[in-house]
């Protein structure tokens, strides 16, 4: 039954047949998460009640008995490939009811700009406009390196019983298959021997861990490491420098004329131990301080200006798309381009005039007007 208003609710109840001493009980429990316009689930069955998942399939889920994603590789602009884990359609309802009454109703940290209500990419490249210095870390592997025991920590901040937090972050969860032997510390689970109710440990080797690929995962990575997102922000104000996050990418940026060389030194070896302390880590080859004088790109915009532009790489490569579905057709030139498909060449092409829409308007739509007559004359639309 849900919570509702506190006389209808107490109703409702004593005429299903509960004492009144319960519902009372059950009423003032759900005022923490209403407090926070978060929806009060009580235990596995409220959710699956609320969810309309099947509460047998959800134990089994949280038992690590089922294996319920699909996990593919894509590849990545800057080379390798990255692993979605993408949850069966039944794991995905429940995840994304969570996402909608449990995980979006918390603001992240107000120096994070990714995956929020609020969020914006252009935004967060603005924060740095007019900066003479820039440090950019980027954290490797950043879902993966959320672990089940984080997000049972941040289930139990947001006010929810200890049993009910740890069935949350497992079905937020995925198990890992392996685990590099040099991170076995962190991740292996050693108690596997146990049968204590209400869940047995037997069989789970791994703790899990954030799937790339759930709808609860980019909010849930914005809670956990909210307060990081602190630690910086403070960080930043006792030093005059400017901090943003947007996902993975981290940047500070300052515009003192006493900042040199050894403070950026400094301020990348601080992030460094305060995330490697987190359990997080930093790619070295894109972790770059850049100086007075050089060119400085914040998450793919030109921040040397008072407003973020749009690199003069990116226009080549958005043009050069518009060109060669033009000059060559559309099919010829996903060919030429490697795209698997053509219908996921113009997707992206799509997605890169979208993004010049932010900053350059009239630029992005004179290029968007192209790309539609091309299409249409080659009756990919009608």
């Amino acid at each position: 039954m849900a919570i509702g208003p506190a006389h209808i609710y107490l109703k409702k109840g004593i005429e299903k047949g509960i004492e009144k001493e319960n519902l009372l009980a059950i009423y003032n429990s759900s005022l923490p998460q209403k407090r926070n316009f978060q929806t009060y689930i009580h235990s596995l069955g409220h959710l699956c009640h609320f969810s309309g998942v099947n509460y047998h399939y959800l134990r089994r889920v949280i038992k690590r008995e089922i294996d319920c994603y699909d996990v593919y590789p894509i590849a990545k602009r800057s080379g390798g490939s990255r692993y979605i884990s993408a949850p069966e359609d039944e794991l995905k309802d429940v995840q994304r009811w969570i996402n909608r009454y449990v995980l979006s109703n918390v603001k992240p940290h107000w120096r994070c700009f990714s995956y929020h209500a609020e969020a914006s990419i252009y935004n967060a490249a603005k924060e740095h406009c007019g900066s003479k210095w820039i440090i950019k870390l980027d954290i490797e592997n950043f879902f993966d390196s959320v672990s089940e025991i984080a997000v049972y920590k941040l289930f139990r901040e947001l006010g929810y019983n200890p049993l009910l937090s740890f069935e949350l972050a497992r079905v937020s969860t995925i198990e890992p298959l392996r685990i590099n032997k040099k991170m076995a510390a962190k991740w292996v689970n050693y108690n596997t021997s146990s049968d204590e109710l209400p869940y047995s440990r037997r069989n789970v080797k791994y703790f899990g861990r954030l799937p790339q690929g759930a709808p609860t995962s980019p909010s849930i990575s914005n809670l956990v490491f909210k307060g990081i997102d602190e630690e910086f922000q403070f960080f930043s104000e006792k030093n005059n420098l400017i901090y943003t996050r947007y996902a993975d990418d981290i940047c500070f940026s300052s515009h003192e004329k006493s900042f040199n060389r050894e403070s950026a030194q400094q301020v990348v070896s601080y992030c460094s131990s305060v995330l490697r302390a987190n359990g997080y880590a930093t790619k070295k080859l894109k972790t770059k301080i850049i100086p007075p004088g050089v060119r400085k790109v914040v998450l793919g915009f030109n921040v040397d200006h008072d407003e973020p532009k749009l690199t003069k790489a990116y226009k080549k490569r958005l043009e050069s798309h518009i060109r060669g579905v033009e000059k060559f057709g559309a099919i010829a030139h996903a060919k030429h381009k490697k795209f698997d498909s053509v219908l996921g060449m113009l997707e992206h092409v799509l997605g890169l005039v979208n993004h010049a829409k932010l900053v350059e308007y009239g630029y992005a739509v004179g290029l968007k007007n192209k790309l539609d007559t091309a299409k249409q004359r080659q009756g990919f639309i009608g």
